[in-house]
């Protein structure tokens, strides 16, 4: 069965390329996915065939394991998921002569990992490029109505989740990403996006697109980003890792990015704040109209001293947060660091809180 989708094609690689590999380990597609999938191949059984080998998918984009990628090939992502039986995630490299040559085949690899795994309750792929700067182009995917892809995420009732990781995307690939359906969340880990992606929220219809984002990002980043978050009207969940210390304009981009008007549930992580800012992230998010749970916490997870506040300005941020909790009509659930918080104020939070759930 394999013979008839894959032939042999280390004669094909350039004299310096060929040398690496043995004769039997460089393959190419004879066809397109839409043959393997009507010879009943599954993605885990294509893995497995692949384990060992080099397969060029096309001409000028190659997908490999564990073997080392072309040397011929100067761009790679990868593509990382869940496999079938253990807990370790796996990993194919997707090697071209640049990033536009990988679109075909991360392409077809997604939907073909999405329609082996129709029964599954949800999903995580993410595609990840070596950290660069600036960063790496993404080849992008093909989200269009008669594509594979857009049909198999239609055919799909899955929760499915798309990380991009350490890549630049272009206007035009986030506009698609949040045009399409099927998709439950999208991650931009350390991405460049630009306009790109706040035009795309802002432009998001609450009926297309993922509900919920995750979004890693520098300073500058999320100084474009967040004018796109405020006028979005689709997002249910956002969670925001931002990696450095809030000055007055991030804390007023903040509070415009909290004004995603469907928003429900908000994590929110950062390395820290003064309490003018606290106060103003507090303020609101008591005015939210839906939001139901919130966790505040810091990127780092260790301690320092210099974030250990003093009893009176423990108390000044417990009294905000109480506030906040007396205020908004629809928080049940509400995290927040533990050491900066007053001991005798916190328990009165928690029991407001639980007498709120208790209510509804």
């Amino acid at each position: 069965m394999a013979e008839d989708l894959f032939t042999p094609y280390i004669q094909q690689l350039p004299p310096g390329v060929a040398g690496n590999y043995d004769e039997d380990e460089v393959l190419a597609l004879n066809g397109s996915l839409e043959d393997i999938i009507a010879k009943g191949w599954t993605f885990h059984d294509f893995c497995t065939f692949s384990k060992d080998s080099l397969i060029f998918w096309t001409p000028d984009a190659s997908i490999v394991s564990y073997l080392d990628v072309p040397s011929h090939h100067n761009y790679t992502v990868d593509m990382i998921f869940p496999p079938t039986s253990s807990s370790k995630k796996k990993t194919l490299h997707i090697a071209a002569v640049n990033s536009e040559a990988t679109a075909p085949v991360l392409t077809s690899l997604l939907a073909f990992f999405i329609a082996s795994h129709m029964d599954e309750q949800e999903m995580e792929i993410i595609f990840k490029a070596f950290a660069t700067n600036p960063r790496k182009d993404f080849g992008g995917l093909d989200f269009s109505a008669s594509s594979l892809l857009a049909k198999t995420l239609c055919a799909s009732s899955c929760r499915i989740s798309l990380s991009f990781q350490f890549m630049t995307l272009s206007p035009s690939q986030c506009q698609a990403i949040f045009s399409s359906l099927g998709l439950y969340s999208i991650e931009f880990r350390q991405c460049t996006t630009g306009e790109g992606l706040r035009e795309s929220l802002r432009n998001c219809k609450p009926a297309f697109g993922p509900k919920k984002l995750k979004i890693s990002c520098t300073q500058q980043e999320f100084a474009t980003i967040a004018e796109g978050l405020r006028d979005n009207s689709s997002l249910t969940e956002l969670e925001l890792q931002l990696h450095f210390i809030f000055n007055d304009d991030d804390m007023q981009r903040i509070t415009a990015a909290l004004q995603c008007q469907e928003m429900e549930n908000l994590v929110l992580e950062y390395l820290d704040m003064d309490d003018d800012g606290w106060s103003l992230l507090c303020k609101a998010l008591g005015e939210h109209s839906k939001i139901r749970t919130v966790t505040l916490a810091f990127t780092d997870k260790f301690a320092d001293a210099a974030r250990r506040l003093t009893p009176e300005r423990r108390r000044t941020r417990s009294e905000a947060i109480l506030n906040l909790i007396q205020t908004s009509p629809t928080i049940q659930e509400l995290n927040w660091p533990e050491f900066q918080q007053d001991e005798s104020l916190g328990p009165v939070v928690q029991k407001q809180l639980e007498e709120k759930r208790g209510r509804n």
